[in-house]
């Protein structure tokens, strides 16, 4: 896309460009449409698309890692829309994916993604929860550390079964106050959200803030929510130091004594820039700003960015500050933010946000057909009925019959 002459946001309504940008097709020629068949290799946390297949079966199968930047869907295996449709009634309905095997010493346990409108194999399990919104937030609870850490205790095998799931407690998400479960779902979509295959998604939950695609902004925006999880789970800061016990050692130790422990995750990288490290601070930051407000529940949205930027990665973090630290240098203060990068790339920035609005629905409006997507419209005229996730389900079903239906004998209305 980098090479077209004009903006996306510009094309012709009805315009299907190929991913590469070099071929186009016009929806009123499509026939049929491919899905991608969803792996359990494919998805990673908050990562709808995070590996892609490049040639071979099994075990001798070669994967490629998809960066952020430039994400788009690699499966190995496809199948037909009007296949999937009949073949499910919760074929559109939104869900979260997660990894059905795994291990309790690996660097995650529980990895789950969102996903709408994709058939899913056995390794790529799913759950299913009322409505869009609510499936962003259970994506950001089972992603959460202290999620994972339950997981990974009880965990004794390589299979995660809907059992081992079962066990583990989960926040009462209808409970949640909803301005706080919006801020959830939608942090959790900036963590999650390709602005192509979402757009649709995006729409429905209005949001503005760019997607999380730098280091530096995924980094910020996981940290955050692992604190506001910590939260709902009612756990004190000493009880997330034991979670994150041993993630703060050098970059030159050998590990940790715990095989169980998160000390994997960003590993290669300064104590200082790690996701459990910047997990623990930013839950040291939402304890204080709780105890001292007069309201929590406002305290935690704006701890989100409901109505702002949020949570900001500190300029500098001294390790000791938070007992943490096993050398010299956790007595001084080490610099997180520049270290980490851009929190957006000048791409993102540069766009006006009319076109990136513009360039959003021109995606639903392709994604969808042009009759969902006028009832997409309409549907978002009543806020009352927002992430309700009942008219992405009706749109979906009346966008397969759409794109197969071609015969001679159509409507008016499909020509």
């Amino acid at each position: 896309y980098d090479a077209l002459p004009v903006a996306r946001a510009d094309l012709p309504e009805g315009v299907v460009l190929s991913r590469e940008g070099d071929a186009w097709i016009r929806e009123d020629r499509v026939r049929d449409v491919a899905l991608p068949l969803y792996e359990g290799r494919m998805i990673g946390q908050f990562d709808s698309s995070q590996k892609g297949w490049v040639s071979g079966k099994g075990r001798g199968s070669v994967w490629r890692d998809i960066p952020w930047e430039r994400k788009q869907v690699e499966p190995q295996y496809l199948m037909s829309a009007a296949v999937y449709r009949d073949e499910t009634e919760l074929a559109y309905v939104p869900k979260v994916l997660h990894m059905r095997v795994g291990s309790a010493t690996n660097a995650r346990t529980a990895i789950a993604c969102f996903a709408n409108g994709v058939p899913s194999g056995d390794t790529a399990a799913s759950f299913y929860a009322p409505g869009l919104e609510d499936n962003l937030v259970l994506t950001a609870i089972l992603n959460s550390l202290t999620f994972d850490f339950v997981m990974r205790t009880r965990l004794t095998g390589l299979h995660l079964d809907y059992h081992v799931w079962e066990q583990s407690p989960l926040p009462v998400i209808p409970a949640i106050p909803s301005r706080l479960r919006q801020g959830l779902a939608t942090v959790a979509f900036q963590l999650v959200a390709d602005s192509r295959v979402a757009a649709a998604e995006g729409l429905w939950l209005a949001t503005s803030p760019p997607a999380g695609v730098t280091v530096a902004e995924r980094q910020r925006l996981a940290a955050a929510l692992d604190a506001v999880v910590a939260t709902l789970y009612g756990l004190t800061v000493a009880d997330f130091s034991r979670i994150a016990e041993g993630c703060d050692v050098p970059t030159a130790s050998s590990g940790w004594s715990d095989n169980k422990g998160f000390w994997r995750i960003d590993s290669t990288q300064s104590p200082e820039l790690r996701l459990p490290v910047l997990a623990q601070s930013a839950f040291a930051d939402l304890t204080a700003e709780v105890n001292a407000a007069d309201a929590p529940e406002v305290a935690l949205c704006e701890f989100l960015g409901t109505d702002g930027d949020g949570w900001p990665l500190p300029e500098t973090l001294r390790l000791a500050d938070y007992d943490l630290g096993h050398d010299d240098r956790a007595m001084h203060h080490q610099p997180v933010a520049a270290a980490l990068g851009p929190r957006f790339y000048d791409w993102q920035l540069s766009r006006p946000a009319e076109e990136a609005n513009r360039e959003r629905n021109l995606h639903a409006r392709n994604l969808l057909g042009e009759l969902s997507h006028a009832r997409l419209l309409r549907e978002l005229a009543h806020p009352q009925r927002r992430n309700t996730g009942e008219p992405l389900r009706q749109v979906a079903e009346e966008r397969t019959e759409y794109e197969v239906d071609q015969s001679d004998d159509q409507p008016d209305i499909f020509k």
